[in-house]
């Protein structure tokens, strides 16, 4: 057991007591995060971990078949509980299995667990810095012992699929760290957590990312669906970018309507997104032609229409962008 006489715990990397410090302070660090973050009653358990474990291996791991499970560092190569992304990247797979209730079943089920362990663990870094961040295990890894991973790349589903979750788990995480340069770490983490409540044997990275899209509607009122749909949209993650029906399209603006249904059941926000950045009029009228809304958004892509703010009824959407002029309609039940 490691102690101190003094209030500081200060030990050199040759000491056990560097690696015992060291974990106790990220395992805490990381369990602050989800409270911050709104999962108050995830990983409330006291977790078993052993930084000097595996009989020295050069491995680390979550075992979930102990009451309660606990996890072990190996100290082969680099000791692995020197490493603060291979510690949180062990602790997310408690935290995975907590948050779904079953150990992971399937291919592309387990590579979404190891690779939203490398998301929770760059996550971490890139919060601290921008340097490296994207190499997940930066200090144990990417070294004579072994290449490490990354979170970041342009691989395509399902081309790039090489049906391994060790080999596969960039095609989600570096979408998922894409995101986070637009969303944020906070964000980012709710939403990717808070989705994999819903995680299920067999599922496919596909799968995921439609939770994931489904979380945001449900918990911003789709506030993030441009940039969440594109980002999966482009690297295979989803096949279209359409959350509602009978979408819109006035291609002389290059704009677009999304969650049409939505707006209209009183579920979510009507979405008005621009290929272009630039100086936005919106004009609203209702069925008789009053003027009862009208509005200038200086420089911006998008515009969200809040439907709480509309009672029932149709409307007509006047939208003027760069001197050219388009019209939608949209119908509130």
């Amino acid at each position: 057991i490691t102690k101190s006489p003094t209030d500081t715990f200060l030990f050199t990397r040759s000491q056990n007591g560097f690696e015992d410090v060291n974990v106790f302070y990220h395992i805490t660090l990381i369990n602050n995060h989800l409270k911050n973050i709104g999962f108050e009653d995830l990983m409330n358990y006291q977790i078993h971990v052993d930084a000097h474990g595996l009989n020295g291996q050069d491995n680390s791991a979550f075992m979930s078949g102990f009451s309660p499970p606990r996890i072990s560092f190996g100290e082969g190569g680099v000791d692995d509980a020197e490493d603060a992304d291979v510690i949180i990247h062990e602790y997310t797979h408690a935290i995975m299995r907590d948050a779904t209730g079953q150990d992971p079943s399937g291919t592309q089920r387990s590579t979404l667990d190891e690779a939203n362990a490398d998301i929770l663990a760059a996550s971490y870094s890139r919060s601290i810095s921008e340097h490296n961040w994207d190499k997940v295990y930066t200090w144990d890894g990417h070294n004579e012992y072994w290449d490490g991973r990354l979170t970041s790349g342009n691989k395509h589903y399902p081309e790039d699929l090489k049906n391994n979750l060790y080999l596969d788990t960039d095609i989600w995480s570096a979408a998922i760290m894409e995101l986070w340069g637009k969303l944020g770490r906070n964000t980012t983490d709710k939403l990717l957590i808070e989705s994999s409540h819903a995680y299920s044997t067999g599922m496919t990275l596909q799968d995921a990312a439609m939770l994931f899209m489904i979380t945001d509607s449900s918990f911003t009122g789709s506030d993030n669906t441009w940039d969440i749909c594109n980002t999966f949209l482009t690297r295979g993650l989803l096949d279209q970018c359409f959350v509602g029906i009978d979408e819109q399209n006035l291609s002389q603006l290059d704009f677009t309507l999304w969650n049409s249904k939505e707006f209209s059941n009183n579920t979510g926000k009507a979405l008005l997104y621009s290929k272009d950045t630039a100086d936005i009029t919106i004009a609203i009228y209702d069925i008789k032609g009053s003027l009862i809304f009208d509005a200038n958004y200086p420089n911006v892509d998008r515009v969200a229409l809040n439907p709480e703010d509309y009672p029932t009824g149709i409307y007509t959407i006047s939208i003027t962008q760069k001197q050219k002029q388009g019209v939608f309609k949209l119908i509130k039940h």
